[in-house]
Formats: structure tokens, C-alpha cells, sequence
């Protein structure tokens, strides 16, 4: 009795199993015979799913090893910001973009060092060879062999002299020296004289090599335009506004010495006691473009707005009550430097 009720308990059990099993199967055929089902998706669509995702977890895999191997092969910190080298991306369709957005931080971040790695006289000094090549740079032939060569400022050591401290240097408006080197004026008939010239954050002044006597101060306010030739020589030309009486401006009249006699060029006195404006500043120096920049940015500070540069072949300079044309000649017959020949109201220029 006991057999025949175990056997008819497993018959309805397999019976019941076969039943959900049918009625699986028929849900399954209704759903996909229904209007709109989605069918059962072909091999070839099963392989190109497969094949999206395997793509998927490659492209993840190799981004992770760019972004952990890039950090060992960047370059070194410590080399200028116009360094372009940077490692090639292992994938660069997969990875250009990606590789161009870091190289772009990665350029700013290192611009960053580097200007976080300057002092103020550093900055100033790197002020002034940018403002150099924006006055200069395929202007002027010589700018391009100037460019390795800092700018020193004070080339004769004025800053230590007793004698600059307690003559000129005592003011407070010329106590800073911004440049002071040997220098040669260029005189009103052609010769030349020489003398320090030194730019404070104040003025322009002219001394005597030996005993720093100012032989000449012209405030930056009345500096209105620099005159230099496109070629590889050493002359500029400094072009000062007129004071409207000789009261006004003090500073900019000659201070002849007692030895000197009232007739003599440069003196503001004549025979007959007259006033006579001093004229244009023209100096030949070996740092030209040093002298030119600095004077620019002092001129800039002064007043607040930039002297004009003018760089031509030809220009004009007022020597007291005479305009003087100055020209420049490339003959390449004068291989010492440039010869200075002055015919009536011309001063020419022999490179």
C-alpha cells in the first residue's frame, strides 16, 4: 500500500514540473508572436554586442595604463616652458584628445613654476627683455645678438661710488640707478664727447666720466620720442620737448661751470645773456637697445604713457635752433663701427 502511494505522489509531482515547464514555453511564444515583440536577437547581432563591450573594457584598460605610466615620462620641470617635448599617447585615435587637454595643463602648470621661481628683480628684468622684444624684434638687426645677453643696468659700478652718492645721487629723484655706462655724445657739429650715461627712475642725466659732474639732466617728462636706425649700430636718438619758459623746467638747462665761457656750444648764455633750448640728446653706446628699453619704461612710469619708437634710416633731430637730418648708410666700408660725417644740415651715418 505504502509503494503504490509513493509512486502515485512522484507521478503528480512530475506531472505538475512538466505542466510550469509548458507553460513557460507557451508565454514565451505569445510574448514574441504578439505585435511589436522584440525578436530573439541573431548570432551576428549577439557577436557585435559582445564584441561593443569587449571594446569597452579595452578602452577603459588602456586609458588607466596611459594615465599611470604618463607621470614617468614627462618631461623634466626643471626645463624652460618653450620646451615642446612631451611623450607620444600608446593609442592616439583613442587617446588624442585626451592627450592634447594634458599637455595643454601641463604646459600652464610649468609656466606657473617657473614665474613662481622669480624675485622681483628678476621680474623686473624679465619685464624689461620682453618690452624689448615687442620695441625691437625683427626692427632692429642688432636685437638677435641681444637677445643671450641679460640686461646689467649699472655697467660701471656707479652705485658704489662716494662720489655719485654725495654729487648727483643725493637727490631723491635720482637716487636709483636704472643704467650708467660710457656712452659718447654726439655734438651738435659732428664731434663726440664723452660722458656716463645714466638713466634714474627720474631722468636722463649726463656726467662727466671722471668727476661725475652732471653736464646734463633731462627730466622724463619731457621725453616724447626715441630715434634709432633699423641697422646693427650703436646711435640713438633722443628727442625732448621744448619747456615752455626757462622757468618751467630748470633741470633741462645746460649747467656750464665757471670755466667755461659764455659763448661756448652747449652754453644757455650767450653774448647776450639769451636763452637757447639745449635740442635733442644723440649718444652712441655699445648697449643701445638696453639704454632705448630701460628709458622707454622709465618714461612709461613717469608719465603714463610710452615714449614713441621710432626706428628709420632717416630721421630728424633738433641740435638747439638747428634741425639736423640724420641718415644711415649700410656701405659696409667701415668696419671699426660707424663713422659720423656731418655736411651743413645733414649728419650722415657710415656703417
Amino acid at each position: 500500500m505504502n509503494v503504490i502511494q509513493r509512486s502515485n505522489s512522484r507521478h503528480r509531482g512530475d506531472g505538475c514540473a512538466l505542466s510550469k515547464r509548458a507553460l513557460v514555453q507557451v508565454a514565451v511564444r505569445t510574448r514574441l508572436w504578439r505585435p511589436g515583440a522584440p525578436a530573439a536577437p541573431s548570432p551576428a547581432a549577439a557577436r557585435a554586442a559582445a564584441g561593443l563591450v569587449v571594446w569597452r573594457a579595452w578602452c577603459s584598460s588602456a586609458r588607466r595604463r596611459y594615465l599611470r605610466g604618463l607621470w614617468a615620462r614627462l618631461p623634466a620641470r626643471h626645463r624652460s616652458p618653450v620646451c615642446t617635448a612631451w611623450p607620444p599617447p600608446p593609442a592616439p585615435r583613442l587617446l588624442a584628445r585626451t592627450d592634447s587637454l594634458l599637455r595643454r595643463l601641463h604646459h600652464r602648470w610649468r609656466c606657473q613654476l617657473y614665474r613662481q621661481a622669480f624675485d622681483q628683480t628678476a621680474r623686473n628684468r624679465m619685464r624689461e627683455k620682453v618690452t624689448a622684444s615687442v620695441l625691437f624684434k625683427d626692427r632692429k638687426a642688432s636685437y638677435a645678438v641681444s637677445v643671450a645677453h641679460p640686461f646689467v643696468g649699472d655697467y660701471v659700478r656707479l652705485r658704489a661710488s662716494g662720489a655719485w652718492r654725495r654729487g648727483a645721487g643725493s637727490g631723491a629723484a635720482d637716487r636709483y640707478v636704472v643704467f650708467a655706462d660710457a656712452a659718447v655724445r654726439v655734438a651738435r657739429g659732428g664731434g663726440a664727447g664723452r660722458v656716463l650715461a645714466v638713466v634714474s627712475t627720474a631722468a636722463l642725466l649726463l656726467l662727466e666720466p671722471r668727476s661725475l659732474r652732471v653736464k646734463r639732466r633731462v627730466p622724463a617728462q619731457q621725453v616724447y620720442r626715441l630715434s634709432l636706425s633699423p641697422h646693427a649700430d650703436d646711435v640713438l636718438a633722443v628727442h625732448v620737448r621744448a619747456p615752455a619758459a626757462p622757468d618751467d623746467s630748470d633741470e633741462d638747462l645746460s649747467q656750464c661751470s665757471s670755466r667755461d665761457a659764455l659763448d661756448a656750444p652747449g652754453c644757455l648764455f650767450g653774448s647776450e645773456g639769451g636763452w637757447r633750448r639745449r635740442g635733442d640728446v644723440v649718444l652712441r653706446t655699445c648697449h643701445v637697445l638696453e639704454l632705448a628699453t630701460k628709458l622707454f619704461l622709465v618714461v612709461q612710469n613717469a608719465v603714463g604713457a610710452p615714449p614713441h619708437v621710432n626706428i628709420a634710416s632717416e630721421f630728424e633731430a633738433n641740435f638747439g635752433q638747428q634741425l639736423v637730418t640724420i641718415a644711415f648708410h649700410a656701405t659696409g666700408s667701415a668696419p671699426s663701427g660707424a663713422r659720423l660725417v656731418r655736411r651743413g644740415s645733414r649728419l650722415d651715418v657710415l656703417l
